[in-house]
């Protein structure tokens, strides 16, 4: 199974401009999981899906039509999460030239067991709507899992008469997966994930005009990003989640600017040993 994420550090790689908006508001933006950069978001899993199912054996088989349900209620699902990609590894090249300004930005150090979460077993703070896990990038794994979650149907179904429920855990386990499983092309990115998955109901409530209550939510926000319109939730945190800063391999940041502003906006951080330089040898 995926590995928790407790007691590691994770690194968010940005530009100078956002890091510092991140420490003075102390809030990350966890984005709308459609609006990133990789095409299969949260529906790679389905094309492993689609192989399990051809796969599953049932000595009866009138229950395969459940899986058909599940496929398909899969596929129809719009109830993407969003989510901020972290990297285990604080001072990677590629991470450098994609998200983190061509070297020239920083990548945050999170300590995410300082950050209220459930991993992808349920472990952990039971009353938080945060998870946080590893990417799995081995499709093995993941066809692995969905084939015992799939192959327990018959059993379920033998215990209870209702089918839905069924339906409804398994697309349920399987969305929030969906969020944590990648094509072995990202493997090198080493990530993790901070996820937080919306009731829809409550953010349509008003276009439909339905009465929906819910005891945690965040408020949603928009931004634009290359002429696109992006949905956001901002997560707030505390001074001690920020662990460690590294700073580009063509960094411009002057330390002693940077810890004049840290001792400002993070007073509770040590800073002695927090900036890091990027080892990376690159001059452009």
């Amino acid at each position: 199974m995926v590995k928790s994420a407790s007691k590691k550090l994770g690194y968010h790689y940005c530009s100078v401009d956002t890091f510092m908006q991140i420490i003075e508001n102390k809030t990350l933006w966890l984005s709308h999981s459609r609006t990133m950069n990789d095409k299969l978001e949260c529906v790679y899993i389905l094309e492993i899906l689609r192989q399990v199912i051809e796969d599953v054996n049932y000595q009866d088989n009138s229950k395969k039509s459940i899986l058909d349900e599940i496929e398909k209620s899969c596929k129809n699902n719009v109830d993407y999460p969003y989510i901020i990609s972290l990297s285990k590894n604080k001072d990677l090249l590629s991470q450098w030239r994609a998200y983190g300004d061509n070297g020239k930005g920083v990548a945050i150090g999170l300590d995410l067991s300082k950050i209220p979460h459930k991993d992808l077993l349920g472990n952990g703070d039971t009353d938080s709507n945060i998870i946080i896990d590893e990417v799995c990038y081995k499709t093995k794994t993941i066809y692995s899992i969905l084939k015992k979650m799939l192959e327990t149907i018959p059993y379920l179904t033998d215990k209870y008469i209702e089918r839905k429920p069924i339906v409804e855990y398994i697309c349920q386990f399987i969305k929030i997966l969906s969020a944590f499983t990648k094509n072995s092309t990202f493997s090198e990115e080493k990530e993790y994930r901070i996820c937080y998955f919306p009731c829809y109901r409550y953010l349509l409530k008003n276009l439909y005009k339905e009465n929906v209550e819910i005891e945690q939510h965040l408020d949603l926000k928009f931004r634009t990003k290359n002429s696109e319109i992006i949905s956001y939730f901002e997560y707030n945190f505390n001074d001690d989640v920020v662990s460690e800063i590294v700073l580009g391999p063509t960094t411009r940041v002057n330390k002693n600017q940077l810890t004049l502003f840290l001792s400002q906006y993070l007073p509770k951080i040590k800073i002695k040993n927090k900036i890091i330089d990027s080892k990376i040898p690159l001059t452009y």
